[in-house]
């Protein structure tokens, strides 16, 4: 109250170059707001806290309309910074802020966020995307399915669900770049060290690191080596067809199906110290899935290049390379 008062009193007897009060002068405007803004707060805090103690404090903060700002910073931004968009333009932006994500401001906004309050998100966005992710999860065939028998001749076919030893090492070899990748997106200590493990063990990923490993790879731990070979096993189900853009999400629901309850045992207790939306085994999870799923995004991108660009003649016929564009 001491220091609203000493601003109130400072705000009211500001003079200009002419010793005329800034209150009474034509840029009067801002001066006026900040008084009213004073005596504002000071009433709610009388009225809400004093006599009735409703609230132990007021966030101030709160009671800005930075808020509507950024959202209205947020709608200009939906439509390419149209300052005057129609109705419909308005209506249609307005429904994706609501929707899809939390209204941020942009970086030339006239206001910035001060804290990391988020919203609650509509729930039919979520079901919205679980549709999504079954449908494509059907579609390439990613859906986890038992085993193939194998008693008669007649079923003997390929089955797209089994990693030989070759794709086992390899993916125990990738799993050490994917500790890496994840180790820049998390800070919690307990799940950082649930990553790594000293010993590459007695498997054939674990023997095949031993043999490459000259003191500077990471060993993956077995929790993030299941995670990893079950999205390959996706990949595998996939038959090297093209994936959809919003394939990784699908991907990371069958994973994090299959294997949620099975790794990372080490973070049981841990993750009772985390709240139920926070859970930190199924973060680790689906991160796991999106990097190595980017990894094998890029691969799958990069062979549909060399199948565009054909037979790369560079190095032979370095003179033409004008007329293959390479």
């Amino acid at each position: 109250m001491s220091f609203l008062d000493d601003a109130y009193d400072y705000l009211s007897t500001l003079k200009d170059a002419n010793d005329t009060y800034l209150c009474d002068s034509k840029r009067k405007t801002g001066f006026l707001g900040l008084l009213c803004d004073v005596l504002s707060v000071k009433n709610i805090y009388i009225d809400i806290i004093q006599k009735t103690n409703m609230l132990k404090y007021l966030l101030t903060y709160k009671l800005s309309q930075d808020h509507l700002e950024l959202f209205f910073s947020a709608v200009r931004s939906a439509g390419g910074y149209n300052n005057s968009p129609t109705a419909r333009q308005f209506a249609s932006a307005y429904k994706r802020l609501l929707m899809r994500h939390n209204v941020e401001a942009s970086i030339n906004a006239n206001v910035t966020s001060l804290d990391s309050t988020t919203i609650l998100t509509s729930s039919n966005i979520d079901i919205q995307c679980d549709d999504l992710n079954v449908t494509l999860a059907r579609r390439y065939d990613i859906v986890l399915r038992q085993p193939q028998e194998k008693d008669h001749d007649y079923v003997d076919i390929p089955n797209y669900g089994y990693l030989s030893h070759f794709k086992m090492a390899v993916v125990t070899y990738i799993a050490g770049y994917v500790v890496n990748m994840v180790l820049k997106k998390i800070i919690c200590e307990f799940c950082r060290i649930s990553l790594t493990c000293d010993n590459a063990g007695g498997t054939i990923g674990g023997l095949f690191m031993k043999l490459k490993s000259r003191g500077g790879l990471r060993n993956a731990s077995e929790s993030v080596i299941v995670v990893c070979e079950a999205t390959e096993r996706c990949f595998n189900r996939m038959k090297n067809v093209v994936p959809h853009l919003n394939i990784v999400p699908a991907i990371t629901s069958v994973v994090l199906e299959e294997t949620g309850t099975k790794v990372f045992t080490s973070l049981n207790n841990h993750m009772f110290d985390c709240s139920p939306f926070d859970n930190h085994i199924f973060k680790l999870i689906k991160c796991i899935t999106e990097c190595y799923c980017k990894i094998r995004l890029h691969h799958i991108a990069k062979q549909q290049t060399d199948i565009v660009t054909g037979l790369r003649v560079r190095k032979e016929l370095s003179k033409l390379v004008l007329f293959k564009h390479q």
